[in-house]
């Protein structure tokens, strides 16, 4: 029985090898350009990876691999098969085009802009690029949060705003800018009561090395007022990001000073989209915080997935203190009197057209709330944020 195994194994093995075809340079181009053609996507990316493993490589091979993946809207592998062409022909319009649309597909904007500055010059006039635009895109944004009954005594419920817009200002260097407002009411050991009133703003300056690797260099100036009595706040950041396409990583620094605090942070975060249908995202990031007296780690965990093209979800989890805690790269900079010391959100964005982007998100905090020198109390706060982003 054992030997009629073996001998079954063996013919199957001699029957696939007598009934895979062998190739030359002329017979897979004329192969693979007859599937084009046809369009018979799949087929061709069958056919070019059986001629790839024959070592038989050359640029239209890769461009009709690249293609047909397109197609299909599998745009993590047409940016490979594209790159692997880019290879043969760094200047090939086609490819450069490719890479381009890939870009944009993978929600990867500094990867298009780079290989939209490499385009000739009548193929940028018909996709109408510029390599300045001072006034790129605007956002705006409104968050409310609310706790319970008893908290609301001592604390009033917080409003914040904020506003931003993005300017291109080469196809690789991109300024993204933004104001915003937060107000509270605080009443603190037992009978003082202040006004709170944080006036930001923020300015984050990212430069494309190469197609894969960013620098983001940020500046976010906090004029904080308690009553009529000022107290600034400074913070200065940088961060280095990889993206090879479905992973990504980075590694950041900023340092925040102030009248309360001053606070050295350090991250390092990664990401990797799953190839699934729908695709699907996992993420990770751990912060270490340096002050004076102390030392404080933070983990996030997130999770995302894009559904039927135009909503994608996106869950977080944050453990640890969020005190004066930098996040997004420095746009959300937390440092209320009262410390989150743990966090969980969902976010969905709807991708309504090609340049209206609305989102909404729910966060869920447990906090200790400072009330007097010896009143310390647990509670909860939610958090409801609505937005819009245009891209002009």
């Amino acid at each position: 029985m054992f030997k009629k195994i073996i001998l079954g194994v063996m013919l199957l093995a001699a029957t696939q090898a007598f009934t895979q075809e062998i190739y030359d340079y002329a017979s897979a181009d004329s192969v693979t350009l007859k599937l084009y053609l046809e369009g018979n996507w799949r087929q061709l990316i069958r056919s070019g990876k059986q001629i790839l493993k024959q070592n038989i490589e050359f640029k239209t091979l890769d461009q009709r691999i690249g293609y047909a993946y397109f197609k299909l809207s599998d745009y993590y592998k047409s940016k490979k098969y594209y790159e692997k062409a880019l290879a043969f022909d760094a200047v090939d319009e086609i490819t450069l085009l490719y890479l381009y649309y890939n870009g944009l597909n993978t929600g990867n904007k500094t990867y298009a802009r780079y290989y939209e500055g490499k385009l000739p010059q009548a193929t940028k006039g018909y996709l109408k690029s510029s390599q300045i635009r001072p006034v790129d895109a605007f956002d705006l944004e409104y968050n409310y949060k609310t706790a319970s009954n008893d908290l609301l005594e001592v604390r009033s419920a917080p409003d914040y705003k904020r506003m931003g817009i993005n300017s291109q200002l080469g196809y690789k260097l991109n300024l993204y800018q933004t104001l915003s407002v937060y107000k509270q009411d605080v009443t603190a050991y037992d009978v003082y009561m202040y006004s709170t009133k944080q006036t930001e703003y923020f300015a984050l300056l990212n430069i494309t090395l190469t197609p894969k690797l960013n620098i983001l260099g940020g500046y976010h100036y906090l004029h904080t007022k308690l009553d009529s009595v000022l107290y600034p706040g400074h913070i200065f950041l940088g961060k280095l990001r990889y993206n090879s396409g479905r992973w990504a990583a980075g590694v950041g620094i900023s340092q925040f000073n102030s009248s309360f605090n001053n606070t050295f942070q350090t991250e390092a975060e990664t990401g990797y989209m799953i190839p699934t249908n729908p695709g699907i995202y996992m993420g990770a990031k751990v912060t270490m915080q340096n002050e004076p007296d102390s030392v404080r780690w933070t983990y996030t965990g997130s999770a995302g997935i894009m559904l039927l093209k135009m909503f994608w979800i996106e869950g977080k989890v944050t453990l640890g203190a969020i005190k004066n805690y930098v996040d997004m790269d420095g746009l959300y900079v937390y440092n209320s009197i009262d410390p989150t010391y743990f966090r969980s959100g969902i976010s969905l964005f709807w991708y309504t057209g090609k340049n209206i982007t609305l989102y909404t998100n729910y966060t869920y905090d447990k906090k200790h709330y400072i009330i007097a020198t010896d009143a310390v109390f647990d509670d909860l706060q939610h958090s409801f944020t609505g937005g819009i982003i245009w891209k002009l």
